[in-house]
C-alpha cells in the first residue's frame, strides 16, 4: 500500500512540474504594434511600440541605402507585458529612390520582423509650359519656357534643352542652360528671345515648344 501511494505521489509531482512549465511558456511574449512602417520622403519620425515579458534587442538591416534610420533605443527589459515600451524611429530626408529596411526585435527565442519603407524622394518634373503671350507684330518680352518641379532639397542643378517649333516660332530661341533649383516646389524659367513673331503664339498653344529637362544633379 505504501509503495502504491509513493507511485501516485511521483505521478502527481511530474504532472505539476509539466503544468508549471507550460504556464511559464504561455506567459512569455514579445509583440509590436506594427509589422510595417511607411515614411514619406521628408525627414520624419514614428513610434514603434514593443510589449514584451523578456529582455529584447532591436537590429536593423538596410535592404536599400545605408544609415538612413535612427533609433532612440535598441534594447529594453522585460516586464509583465502590460506596459508598451516606445522606440522612436527617425527617417532622414530621402533624395533618391524608394528605400527599404528590416527591423528584427528578438529575445528569448522570439523574433518579430518590422519592414520599414520610405518613399522615393527624387526631384520631380511636374510639367513644362510656355508662359506669356507672343502677339503677332509685337515685341517678344516677358515670355518664358517654364519648368515646374517639386521635392527639391535646394541647390540641385537642372539642365534644360528647349526647342521651339510650330507656327510663329521662326527666329525665336531659348538658350539651353543649367538652372539651380530652390528648396521644395518651384518654377525654373528660361526667357524666349528673338524678332517679332509672324504669327500669334500663346501659352494656350503648348505645341509651340518642346523642352527636355534632364534629371537634376546635386
Amino acid at each position: 500500500m505504501l509503495l502504491k501511494l509513493r507511485g501516485m505521489c511521483a505521478v502527481l509531482l511530474a504532472a505539476l512540474a509539466f503544468a508549471g512549465c507550460s504556464d511559464d511558456d504561455a506567459a512569455s511574449s514579445l509583440a509590436t504594434n506594427f509589422d510595417e512602417l511607411e515614411f514619406s520622403y521628408e525627414e520624419s519620425d514614428q513610434q514603434l511600440l514593443i510589449r514584451s515579458t523578456v529582455p529584447w534587442t532591436l537590429d536593423c538591416t538596410y535592404l536599400t541605402g545605408d544609415g538612413w534610420l535612427a533609433f532612440d533605443k535598441t534594447s529594453g527589459p522585460g516586464d509583465e507585458g502590460i506596459v508598451s515600451q516606445r522606440v522612436t524611429i527617425k527617417a532622414l530626408h530621402n533624395t533618391g529612390v524608394e528605400r527599404t529596411a528590416e527591423l528584427h526585435i528578438t529575445g528569448a527565442g522570439f523574433d518579430r520582423k518590422v519592414t520599414v519603407v520610405q518613399e522615393d524622394g527624387q526631384v520631380r518634373i511636374d510639367g513644362v509650359e510656355l508662359e506669356g503671350d507672343m502677339a503677332k507684330d509685337e515685341p517678344v518680352e516677358k515670355t518664358y519656357i517654364a519648368v515646374n518641379y517639386s521635392r527639391a532639397v535646394g541647390g540641385e542643378k537642372l539642365t534644360v534643352t528647349p526647342t521651339l517649333s510650330g507656327e510663329g516660332s521662326d527666329g525665336l530661341s531659348v538658350a539651353a542652360g543649367e538652372v539651380t533649383l530652390d528648396a521644395g516646389s518651384g518654377v525654373a524659367r528660361m526667357a524666349v528671345t528673338g524678332p517679332r513673331p509672324s504669327a500669334r503664339c500663346s501659352s494656350r498653344s503648348p505645341s509651340n515648344s518642346v523642352t527636355r529637362a534632364s534629371a537634376p544633379t546635386r
